[in-house]
């Protein structure tokens, strides 16, 4: 039986998008959200340990765990301080990494057509991107569309990298004025990808390649765009203005990674391609190739290792994910549907890594202070 909607599908999606745009002036404006809570969509806040009682116990036997140094070449995440909202003196993640699963199944449970999902997750991306950079996490990447989502229907295809398209047009304002790196994960070049979601972000990339970043082995970059395609002239006009508005501060708040058309074991054999032509040219040594080495030829070849990942919708895999990337990540898993996973899920799950001890294969070794006062 054929379904009937009461709206139009070009309404609906624009009701469910991050932004509604007006074409002639260019302007976008959030639509109010809101948000009705139920039981089966509270995030799981029984993860949180209770640090408290624990540090306390500890002081009383005047032990005091210290962890392993962490290893080179490893994300070293930096401490919240006086960040609103979170624990001072405790460590949150500098890189997290997100598969954004359950966009169809929110909407078929609220009998809406696909797309009217995958738009609401484009503005759950935005809004869980926000409180991410309010609890001072500089680095986060999002799974848009993997190299095997293609086997999906036509339709629903065509839905999601419009949603994309439109997505990245309206987010180049907003990244322009928090100085938001964007980079792309993926292969652009690929002919099934639409030319318009194509030219989109790679506008929205080279735009906002100004902004540069620190890394963690403190060097700084200023230029995302490692492949030559992206660096091709867009067909997209957005409206000019000041990109750092008015600070001078090229130095970005915070780095956004997009993975679109990305699949992990093809980042790994295309980095292996690339490192074999490049033996063979005698640009590099076979005894100059180790773990370093590999990662630059990588599409994350400057961004930091995730020390979090999150996958929502109740799967338990990767799904072909940042393989390469995530060998040392925390994995956090949920059955909230990504559409469902607002603000205070985002506490909920950063609080959780909060609680992890990360060891890198090694142990946590333990130091007893001794007392040297007589008594």
């Amino acid at each position: 039986m054929r379904r009937t909607y009461p709206f139009s599908l070009p309404f609906m999606i624009a009701m469910a998008s991050p932004f509604v745009m007006n074409p002639g002036t260019f302007a976008f404006v959030a639509p109010p959200a809101k948000h009705v809570s139920r039981s089966s969509d509270r995030c799981p806040g029984g993860h949180r340990l209770r640090r408290g009682r624990k540090a306390s116990r500890r002081k009383s036997e005047n032990v005091r765990l210290q962890p392993t140094a962490t290893p080179q070449g490893k994300s070293d995440s930096p401490r919240v301080g006086d960040i609103e909202g979170g624990e001072r003196g405790s460590i949150i993640p500098r890189h997290c990494a997100f598969i954004c699963d359950g966009n169809a199944r929110w909407a078929r449970q609220r009998y809406l057509p696909d797309a009217i999902g995958h738009a609401r997750g484009a503005s759950t991306l935005i809004a869980v991107l926000g409180r991410l950079k309010e609890r001072g996490v500089k680095f986060a990447t999002f799974y848009g569309f993997s190299t095997e989502n293609w086997s999906r229907p036509a339709a629903e295809i065509r839905d999601i990298w419009s949603v994309v398209e439109k997505t990245a047009v309206a987010f180049r304002e907003k990244a322009m004025r928090e100085r938001i790196r964007v980079k792309i994960l993926g292969n652009l070049e690929d002919e099934r990808v639409p030319a318009n979601a194509r030219n989109c972000l790679r506008a929205l990339e080279r735009d906002t390649s100004i902004f540069g970043t620190e890394l963690s082995n403190g060097a700084f970059s200023a230029d995302c765009n490692s492949s030559p395609a992206s660096k091709t002239e867009s067909l997209v006009c957005f409206p000019t203005g000041d990109a750092n508005n008015g600070t001078g501060d090229k130095e970005s708040e915070m780095t956004l990674c997009i993975a679109v058309n990305y699949g992990g074991r093809k980042d790994i054999l295309n980095a292996s391609l690339q490192i074999a032509d490049d033996l063979s040219k005698g640009k590099i040594e076979a005894k100059d190739v180790d773990e370093t080495t590999f990662q630059s030829y990588l599409y994350t070849s400057d961004v930091p290792e995730p020390d979090l990942c999150v996958r929502t919708g109740g799967e338990r895999r990767l799904s072909n994910f940042l393989l390469w990337d995530l060998a040392y990540s925390e994995l956090y898993f949920t059955d909230i549907l990504w559409p469902d996973f607002d603000v205070n899920c985002v506490d909920s799950t950063l609080d959780w890594y909060i609680g992890r001890t990360r060891r890198y294969g090694g142990r946590e070794t333990s130091t007893v202070q001794v007392s040297t006062e007589k008594k």
